[in-house]
């Protein structure tokens, strides 16, 4: 039987750990959203997101 690379094994798994730490931030986000009235999201440098 042979052995599975790291690659094969993260594709049976569903993804790799940053998958889930990327889950994570969005739906951080997502909640930030939907519970404040008015304010700012941003990663700087690569998105910023206003509500109001």
């Amino acid at each position: 039987m042979n052995e599975l690379s790291m690659n094969d094994m993260e594709a049976i798994d569903g993804g790799g750990f940053l998958t889930y730490i990327l889950y994570i931030a969005i739906g951080g986000a997502i909640y930030k959203i939907i519970t404040s009235n008015a304010g700012r999201l941003s990663i700087p440098n690569i998105i910023s997101i206003e509500w109001r």
